[in-house]
This record gives C-alpha cells, sequence and structure tokens, in this order.
C-alpha cells in the first residue's frame, strides 16, 4: 500500500507521484489509479487514513456448453498493462469457432491497446468461423469504439449477455 498519486493537469498528463515527489507520467507509471488520497510526509511514509488500490481487471469466463454463446464479463480497466490477460483468456476461446459474447458493463475504461485487442479478437473468432459480440459497452467504452469507427466492425448490444446476465 501507498499514497495515491494526485493528479495534476488533464487526464493522460503529467502528476507528481506521491510516493517520491516526482513528476511522471500515467503511462509509464504504470496507469491510472484510485481510492482516497493521503499525504507524503517529509520522510517519505504516508501520512493520514487513505491508501490506493491499483484498478484492476477482472475477467469471468461463463461457457455453459451445449453450442451456447462463451459469456466472457470484463470488468475494470482494459489497458497496455491489463490487455493480455484478456487476450490469454479469450483468444484460444475466439479461436475455437464458436460465438464470443464479451460482456463489457462493468469494463469502466479501455485504451488504442484495448481497442487493438478487441480487433485481434474479432479476426480471431470470424476467422475460425465464430462470432464475436460486444454486450452493454458503458458510454465511455461506446465512444471510444465510435472514435475509432469500430462500432461498423463489431457487433454490439446494449441489453445483457445471450441467456441472461451472467453476474
Amino acid at each position: 500500500m501507498r499514497c495515491a498519486r494526485r493528479w495534476e493537469g488533464t487526464r493522460g498528463g503529467p502528476f507528481i507521484d506521491g510516493n517520491t515527489g516526482r513528476a511522471g507520467h500515467p503511462v509509464a507509471a504504470g496507469g491510472r489509479t484510485s481510492g482516497r488520497r493521503g499525504r507524503l510526509a517529509s520522510d517519505g511514509t504516508c501520512e493520514g487514513v487513505a491508501v490506493e488500490e491499483r484498478v484492476q481487471l477482472s475477467i469471468d469466463v461463463d461457457d455453459r456448453g451445449g453450442g451456447g454463446p462463451v459469456v466472457v464479463a470484463v470488468a475494470g480497466e482494459l489497458d497496455f498493462a491489463t490487455t493480455p490477460a484478456l487476450l490469454d483468456a479469450a483468444v484460444p476461446l475466439a479461436e475455437a469457432g464458436r460465438e464470443l459474447v464479451l460482456d463489457l458493463d462493468g469494463l469502466v475504461f479501455c485504451d488504442s491497446s484495448a481497442l487493438s485487442a478487441l480487433v485481434r479478437l474479432h479476426k480471431a473468432a470470424t476467422g475460425s468461423g465464430g462470432s464475436l459480440l460486444l454486450a452493454r459497452p458503458r458510454s465511455a467504452v461506446l465512444a471510444a469504439l465510435r472514435m475509432a469507427t469500430l462500432d461498423r466492425l463489431f457487433a454490439i448490444s446494449d441489453g445483457p449477455p445471450p441467456g441472461g446476465a451472467r453476474r
């Protein structure tokens, strides 16, 4: 546990690291953080009750068999650091030639590496005779897909994944 980073400027801009007092950049420092803020004391330790917890990625695979879709629920932040975990879990499923549904209801952030991973999953699924459906993307994720015109590539559903919500 450590003091939370204090952001200065716009999102994606430089910040002052609460642990070192040095200027940095979110990408170089391992991404965004969440949690309550503490203060860096003069001796380099954290003051106050607040600590940082890194926002993690949660991946839950629901394969009920019987030729139905495989639902992969993704929650948290999908970025350069967490994208490999999604690819490790989902590429073998996409290459199996079945219907793959990514339930994005819990996904709060995605960057360009995440969009690239989604394209890779789409290619793996369609190249194997399967399909990929993006279910329940939040507005920020949908905006990123639209900005990259990927809403034209992907099948996107506002409703729960086939078979109902998995959570």
